[in-house]
């Protein structure tokens, strides 16, 4: 199966601070502008992006558009400001917005009802405590379609989200402790509708041609993932064969999010004990 991540721009995420000033003159039935100031502050946060990777069928992952996106800072911390959001955002009223969400709402069901409503730009995730469930960005049966059972229903990740298998077509990125702690304050900060406003500019566009294959030969995408592996104890004749086997490698929602870094190394540790017990 190959797979391989698409070439993009250095990813770039700015908080910006829009001071607006406006005065208005009445008249009946009309509104004059009378003064209109502007500043614009920018501050660049660190982050880790979600990325564009491609396989042989398609693609998934995260992209920004070419020049970026904009979006006003929006903070979803509970459930209540999630519906709230929800049941108040319309396309027609609606400035585009910045979601930066709690990680225990960052769900696949609900990555939906935000991009539903036609005015979320972006994502910002912040860190934190996970579900007690737990929490996967994979499938609820990873990598079903490739094994010997690709008609099964059997639930080997009950907290799979499945997110990784999607292909979300906007920017999301992951913040640490620091600056989800800081973001979280200047949100705070605001008084909703009103002037001082947040913003954030996204900018993590990534290309690719078509799938994987496609890709690689074309050279646009560079290639990620290792090769199988195999070795025997006794030479290999003609005997039937059982194959024990561990993933030499894993992919991270999020490309800084080295959680199963260690997965290499726990696999052979597991199948080298096999082997002697």
């Amino acid at each position: 199966r190959h797979t391989s991540m698409a070439r993009g721009n250095k990813q770039h995420l700015f908080l910006s601070l829009f001071i607006v000033s406006i005065h208005f003159s009445f008249t009946v039935g009309k509104q004059e502008r009378k003064q209109y100031e502007r500043n614009e502050v920018y501050d660049l946060v660190s982050v880790s992006p979600c990325v564009r990777v491609l396989h042989k069928d398609g693609q998934f992952g995260c992209s920004s558009q070419e020049e970026g996106v904009t979006g006003f800072l929006n903070l979803i911390q509970c459930e209540s400001d999630l519906i709230e959001f929800l049941e108040t955002t319309t396309t027609a009223t609606t400035s585009d917005q910045a979601i930066v969400l709690a990680p225990f709402l960052f769900t696949s069901e609900n990555i939906q009802k935000f991009k539903k409503t036609g005015k979320v730009v972006g994502f910002l995730i912040l860190s934190g405590p996970l579900p007690p469930s737990g929490w996967s960005p994979a499938s609820k049966y990873p990598n079903r379609d490739y094994g010997l059972h690709p008609s099964s229903d059997y639930i080997w990740n009950p907290a799979g989200e499945g997110i990784l298998q999607q292909d979300l077509n906007m920017p999301i990125f992951l913040l640490d402790d620091a600056d989800s702690n800081r973001v979280i304050l200047m949100a705070k900060e605001q008084i909703p509708n009103e002037y001082p406003r947040l913003s954030v500019f996204f900018e993590s566009f990534m290309y690719g041609v078509h799938n994987s294959v496609t890709c690689l030969r074309r050279e646009k995408c560079l290639p990620i993932g290792g090769k199988s592996v195999y070795s025997s104890f006794n030479p290999i004749g003609k005997k039937p064969l059982i194959f024990a086997m561990t993933a030499l490698d894993s992919v991270s929602l999020f490309y800084k999010n080295t959680s199963a870094v260690e997965a290499t190394a726990s696999g052979l540790i597991a199948l080298l004990t096999a082997a002697v017990t």
